[in-house]
């Protein structure tokens, strides 16, 4: 028989009043995978479904789910600073920071990366050492769903702000993952699925909340007693170097995320300071990253604390509603185009703005102003600093009219410079709507001189077509 099981926890608020199996005295810890998800006795039957798609055979389960709790044993059994390196974590020096905590006083935060399974974890030690409270529950340690191996690389920010209004300092983290360290499972490579749905068809992204994001926090659990955005003015510009202890975003791998930066993006997260400890709201978590608001710190706080959102770009069924939620449209660039599969429809580039970042979004709407198909051409670019083209024709030769559109982006480097790069993106239509093209842009990525007839030229010699 097949049990319906799923290997690893992945989100929500961790239990602070666990204790290390190693430490003499009760160490406060924001794990809580209890056995895994797997109770005894249950493993046994010829086939266990781990998650919702992947079927292990008995003994590939197990070795799973042993691995799985060797790797608890070594973070729970670290009951000092000093025994980090000794359990197989790498230090991350750069950003190891002081914090005071209602809790337990002053402490130092650690960030630390397990070399084995890269996977981020948070010590935060006493004055003598002591580790008082640790967490490994952390959305960049669910980029791939039901895994042990994750594709951590580092951080790029922390911040310290009181997120939720309650007087107690909460933590904002920024990671930043590897796309070829995930390529081979096939999942978190997109940028955390930002936008996931949004190119999935009329009403992209319907089913979620519109607005929801002003619901960030809301309700915070485990005694945050105030909505996120509570009292702060919608619209108003986050102060990311505000309050003391605020830690600058390093150069490591700031403008990771690009779509051209080495296969790195990044990962938002905030930890919640209660009366016992840190937690997370995996709703406000998930957010951040499904819709791209994990870029800096002023972009997390300014859905975190001021209950802005980019999720309507998304979720927005009318152009009626994109408009009315900010989207800025380039009326220079709308046009009405024939579509032999979708028919007659309006292509609406627009940008909103959030935070520093220009958000470019490029819709196909009906003669009702129905929304028919959006697209997300900015990829894991940051920001947009200029749209230089939207073109639709037929591109890979089949008889359907495609689009593509060619943009300048705007980055940082690793040495603080800000520079810009172009890049483009091909959507060739097909019965069923778009696919977005990675083929050709494999062959020819985009250079400096590239622009639309270029574009065109190579999509004729790579299809076959002239002309």
């Amino acid at each position: 028989m097949a049990v319906g099981l799923s290997l690893f926890w992945d989100g929500g608020k961790g239990r602070p009043e666990e204790s290390s199996p190693l430490s003499a005295e009760p160490v406060h810890t924001g794990t809580d995978h209890g056995d895994a998800g797997i109770l005894a006795g249950e493993i046994d039957s010829s086939e266990i479904m781990i998650g919702a798609d992947l079927a292990l055979s008995e003994s590939q389960a197990r070795g799973d789910y042993e691995a799985y709790k060797a790797y608890q044993a070594r973070f729970e059994g670290i009951a000092h600073q000093s025994q980090i390196q000794e359990a197989g974590f790498s230090v991350i020096q750069e950003q190891v920071f002081p914090l005071e905590t209602a809790c337990f006083g002053p402490v130092t935060v650690i960030p630390a990366l397990d070399e084995e399974h890269r996977r981020l974890g948070l010590f935060f030690a006493g004055p003598e050492g002591e580790i008082c409270y640790r967490t490994e529950q952390l959305e960049t340690n669910i980029r791939r769903k039901g895994c042990l191996d994750q594709c951590n690389e580092g951080i790029a920010a922390v911040s310290f702000q009181d997120v939720d209004e309650d007087g107690l300092t909460d933590i904002l983290l920024i990671t930043l993952c590897s796309n070829e360290r995930a390529g081979h499972s096939g999942e978190g490579v997109a940028a955390v699925e930002a936008g996931a749905g949004a190119e999935a068809g009329a009403g992209a992204g319907a089913g979620a909340e519109a607005g929801a994001g002003t619901e960030a926090g809301a309700g915070a659990e485990a005694g945050a007693g105030t909505e996120a955005g509570a009292g702060a003015e919608a619209g108003a510009e986050a102060e990311a170097g505000a309050g003391a202890g605020t830690r600058a975003e390093t150069g490591a791998g700031t403008g990771a995320g690009r779509g051209s930066g080495g296969g790195r993006y990044k990962i938002g997260d905030v930890l919640f300071q209660g009366e016992d400890g840190f937690y997370r709201d995996w709703r406000l978590s998930d957010k951040l990253n499904r819709f791209s608001m994990n870029k800096s710190v002023r972009f997390v706080l300014s859905f975190a604390k001021e209950g802005r959102s980019t999720e309507f770009l998304y979720s927005a069924a009318t152009l009626e509603e994109l408009e009315a939620g900010g989207l800025v449209i380039d009326e220079a660039r709308r046009s009405w185009q024939e579509f032999e599969k979708l028919g007659r429809l309006e292509v609406i580039p627009g940008v909103y703005r959030m935070a520093e970042y220009n958000i470019l979004m490029v819709y196909l709407v009906d003669e009702r102003g129905d929304i028919v198909w959006s697209f997300q051409p900015m990829g894991d670019h940051e920001n947009l600093y200029e749209l230089l083209g939207v073109r639709c024709r037929d591109f890979d030769g089949d008889g359907l009219k495609d689009l593509a559109v060619l943009a300048r982006y705007g980055y940082e480097t690793d040495e603080g410079e800000m520079v810009t790069e172009k890049d483009y993106q091909i959507y060739c239509q097909r019965t069923g709507g778009f696919l977005t093209d990675e083929e050709m842009k494999d062959w020819y990525p985009c250079q400096e001189e590239t622009d639309m007839e270029e574009l065109e030229a190579r999509a004729g010699l790579f299809w076959g077509w002239s002309g």
